[in-house]
């Protein structure tokens, strides 16, 4: 799970970083996001049940920093509400 934990730790410490799709893929499904693939375009599409936010990534690279951030943003959000939910 340290492993797993480190993908959003990086992100937060570096958004500059050489980030793919997949990355932020397999930390929305670890955290319980919805992910939305492209029906037509380019863009993944993640959001919460518990937070009204939703954050477009687009699949093309290099990804810039201004999208990790606010997925960052999203999934700590998630969490918070989540973790309020559950008690």
């Amino acid at each position: 799970m340290a492993k797993k934990r480190a993908i959003l730790e990086r992100m937060q410490e570096n958004p500059a970083g050489d980030w793919k799709i997949d990355d932020f893929i397999e930390e929305a499904r670890r955290v319980g996001l919805v992910v939305r693939a492209p029906a037509r375009g380019s863009h993944y599409t993640f959001a919460s049940p518990h937070v009204e936010v939703i954050v477009t990534v687009p699949f093309r690279r290099p990804i810039k920093p201004t999208y990790p951030r606010q997925f960052v943003s999203l999934v700590r959000r998630h969490l918070a509400e989540k973790e309020k939910l559950n008690g």
